[in-house]
């Protein structure tokens, strides 16, 4: 071998010999930062400094709910994130989610950031809330009925902003009220309003068992059924704290609930337990063809196939009403609040601002037929066209029963429930049951203070 192919070798080996220790020192380079990135959090640092700020929304969260979380999800992607949790409607009572809400709100865990309650319980909740007053214009809450965003104010400061509101309405079967002679005319009379009187007429015309089912359980339910009867015999039950309840025609109203399960027996023993779901169940299962609940309880209450398909038949009235008086609706609904321990406010205004924009408003409505809390819903000639429903929960509106702002409402509340299902169960007498309630609301005031 030459001289010149032994250097030309030599420089090939060397050139090797370095090539070799470059990529061992790169396997060896990979090898560690394998470890490093395995062994520490440099991606959980990365994952920290996301600037998407998550929101936790705690609701029963229906199709609706989800509809405008995803759409609101998608506006704000890679900046907000609503996550919801999820109350179930019938797994959950309402009394239940206060109760979970209220544990939260105690512990002032940050893991809820904005909740919805019922339009009632504000002043429970007013300690844990922020205040909204700052975050809204004049102009923004000038868009929400009047009486709807009084329910989110206590000691005229804003606590919350409502999401949707409820109308209590009286369901009534159209195919069992047409096979009457009259049923027509039966039928316009109920639309126009009907009367506690003009019901026990229809009795004794139908073959069914039961005529009218009410949520009777000693919860506030049975205390909207209480207002929308004493209300429609010209009783103001519901003013100020209860005070109206030893009062004739207040004993009168009760003694007729009282008459319509167990003298006249038109409606079953079972409403003593039954709360929305329970009802709306019955009834339609049962043929039942009057029953009161909420506007959209067929949305949301799960039926049978059977059952389901009878909702075709069912329509919608106004409550009932004694003779000579007219008829109110209580008006319910839920409101939203924001936590005081939300980490993430002003997110959470952000989301909170949109569900109650038209475009949510829209969806909530024709979703699941949650009632609108702006007022365009109700004067826009065009939405009226798009929605004609709106026209009747536009009238209803016009003659609504309003609970007070009171911080021991839902004491006074559950006071009175519980006498008014004792006296359903006959267990004390109408006047009994009032004068009894009346006794423990004062004690319990006289304590408060």
């Amino acid at each position: 071998m030459s001289e010149l192919n032994i250097n030309a070798a030599e420089q090939f080996f060397s050139e090797k010999k370095t090539q070799s220790w470059i990529v061992y020192l790169l396997i060896f380079i990979a090898i560690i930062l394998s470890f490093i990135f395995y062994f520490f959090p440099f991606k959980n640092i990365y994952e920290n400094n996301n600037t998407v700020k998550k929101i936790y929304f705690a609701d029963v969260i229906t199709q609706s709910h989800l509809e405008i979380i995803k759409r609101f999800n998608n506006k704000y992607k890679g900046k907000i994130e609503v996550i919801p949790i999820d109350f179930g409607y019938e797994k959950f009572t309402t009394n239940k989610r206060k109760e979970l809400i209220t544990r939260a709100m105690r512990s002032q865990s940050s893991r809820i950031d904005v909740y919805s309650i019922d339009q009632i319980w504000i002043p429970r909740f007013v300690k844990w809330a922020e205040p909204l007053g700052n975050y809204f214009s004049s102009d923004e809450l000038s868009q929400i009925i009047k009486p709807v965003l009084k329910t989110c104010e206590y000691n005229d400061t804003l606590f919350a902003v409502p999401l949707f509101m409820d109308l209590g309405i009286l369901y009534y079967r159209k195919d069992i009220i047409n096979k009457l002679p009259n049923g027509e005319k039966i039928e316009q009379t109920i639309n126009n309003g009907g009367s506690w009187e003009e019901l026990l007429s229809i009795h004794k015309q139908l073959n069914s068992k039961y005529l009218y089912v009410f949520q009777g359980k000693p919860y506030e339910g049975l205390i909207c059924n209480f207002l929308e009867l004493t209300k429609g015999n010209n009783v103001n039950v519901e003013m100020g704290d209860f005070s109206n309840l030893i009062n004739p025609r207040t004993e009168k109203c009760l003694q007729f609930f009282v008459d319509l399960i167990n003298k006249y027996h038109i409606v079953p023993k079972e409403v003593v337990n039954f709360e929305e779901a329970e009802s709306f169940k019955y009834a339609v299962k049962n043929d039942v063809p009057f029953f009161r609940g909420w506007q959209n309880m067929y949305r949301i209450v799960n039926l049978t196939k059977e059952e389901s398909e009878k909702l075709r038949f069912l329509r919608k009235a106004p409550p009932l009403h004694f003779d000579g008086n007219e008829s109110y609706s209580t008006i319910g609904g839920w409101n939203l609040m924001l936590s005081k321990y939300s980490q993430e406010k002003e997110a959470a205004i952000t989301f909170i601002k949109y569900a109650t924009s038209k475009e949510a408003q829209e969806i909530l409505f024709s979703f699941g037929e949650y009632l609108p809390i702006n007022k365009n819903f109700y004067e826009d000639d065009s939405l009226l066209a798009k929605y004609p429903t709106l026209r009747f929960y536009k009238a209803l509106l016009k003659k609504i029963i309003q609970r007070p702002s009171l911080e021991d409402y839902t004491k006074i509340s559950d006071i009175i429930a519980g006498n008014v299902n004792a006296a359903l169960k006959k267990e004390l007498s109408a006047a009994e049951a009032l004068s009894k309630s009346k006794r423990e609301i004062d004690a319990m005031l006289q304590l408060e203070k």
